[in-house]
């Protein structure tokens, strides 16, 4: 037993290489479940049940953001204030598209808060820019290849349709893909977004082993980049 025990004290001080912060919403405008919620709430049990200890050993933290840009920004703020733990910390940001038939892996967000509800503190703006320091409607794109995640995710989820996308839509997903990006992406850190279908489209433990996947392949392409 001292064996384990001094070889996990261990690695818990030196920084891991990469890790993930994985990011969901609560509620909005007449949505009581958002299902991104659940996936983050029961994502680290669920790797740990299938004995994933390379993710498991990898999750920094799980956030549940209010589906408002005041919370994302503070949220974000906190975030980008606070040291990096890891070599690379990867950014999942989950979020639900009500319409969606499967998953969309967002390549780009737009600085343009156009909300077509409110948010939950009753923001409502429309054609206005998320940063004042670029141009209403400039373009951000991740760092992450999404097209290689995208051939990936169809290998292994062959049933599940997985496209790439440039509309993540105006509303607090692209607030919050727009402003973390610009707020967070450096060399050490990266930021994805992933829309996600209804549970009554996709079940939650697909989804759960959806996440999963994408997660496994992010590590191997930023364990390869590194070496």
């Amino acid at each position: 037993h001292m064996c384990i025990m001094s070889e996990t004290e261990e690695s818990k001080e030196k920084p891991t290489d990469i890790s993930f912060v994985v990011t969901g919403f609560g509620p909005f405008h007449g949505v009581a479940r958002n299902p991104s919620t659940v996936l983050v709430q029961e994502l680290k049990s669920y790797l740990e049940s299938h004995d994933d200890h390379e993710l498991t050993t990898r999750m920094q933290k799980c956030l549940v953001l209010e589906t408002s840009a005041k919370d994302v920004r503070a949220k974000i703020d906190e975030i980008s204030l606070q040291p990096n733990e890891s070599i690379v910390t990867i950014f999942l940001h989950l979020g639900v598209n009500y319409k969606g038939l499967g998953f969309q892996l967002e390549q780009c967000a737009w600085n343009d808060a156009t909300f077509r509800v409110p948010d939950e503190q009753g923001f409502q703006p429309r054609n206005k820019t998320i940063l004042d320091d670029a141009q209403l409607s400039e373009r951000c794109d991740t760092y992450i290849d999404i097209e290689k995640l995208v051939q990936n995710q169809t290998e292994i989820h062959s049933s599940i349709e997985s496209k790439c996308s440039i509309d993540p839509g105006r509303f607090v997903c692209n607030y919050l893909y727009f402003y973390s990006m610009n707020k967070l992406q450096s060399t050490s850190r990266v930021c994805m977004f992933l829309h996600v279908p209804p549970f009554a489209v996709v079940e939650k433990d697909a989804q759960l082993a959806y996440v999963s996947s994408l997660m496994k392949k992010m590590l191997d392409m930023y364990t390869t980049t590194e070496s």
